[in-house]
């Protein structure tokens, strides 16, 4: 069973700083939206929007550096 945060949007907000936040990418912003789909899809939220958004777990950045690269302390 999947689990939800509940986010009531505020001025400024827009889909790819959500998806950021919640999910740690900004980029999955299309996970956000398909769970969402009475709310328009514009470049800013409404302000008093609530979104549902799904708990995943966040994936660990890294900067964007080769694997061969990174610190693995």
């Amino acid at each position: 069973m999947t689990e939800y945060y509940f986010y009531k949007t505020k001025q400024g907000d827009r889909w790819d700083i959500i998806a950021n936040k919640f999910l740690g990418d900004m980029y999955k912003i299309n996970i956000i939206i398909a769970e969402n789909p009475h709310v328009p899809i514009n470049e800013e939220l409404k302000e008093g929007t609530i979104l549902r958004i799904p708990k995943i777990e966040k994936e660990e950045k890294t900067g964007g550096l080769p694997i061969w690269k990174q610190n693995n302390e």
